[in-house]
């Protein structure tokens, strides 16, 4: 489970270390669809450095362990 403060990091930018800053939900559609799905959508915001601040979907964040 990943928490706002911890060191992360997107899978295939292993070699460099950020900060989880903002834990973000976001709504896809507010209708059913044929086949298709309806749930949110997690993503986290990554500080890396004051001017590299990045998005990514919670599912491609790993924790980076000291």
């Amino acid at each position: 489970m990943l928490k706002v403060g911890q060191k992360a990091t997107h899978f295939m930018q292993s070699h460099k270390t950020g900060t989880i800053v903002e834990i973000l939900s976001e709504r896809k559609h507010n209708y059913m669809t044929m086949g298709g799905t309806t749930q949110n959508e997690i993503f986290v915001v990554i500080k890396y450095s004051e001017n590299d601040i990045q998005k990514f979907k919670s599912g491609d964040v790993i924790r980076i362990y000291d």
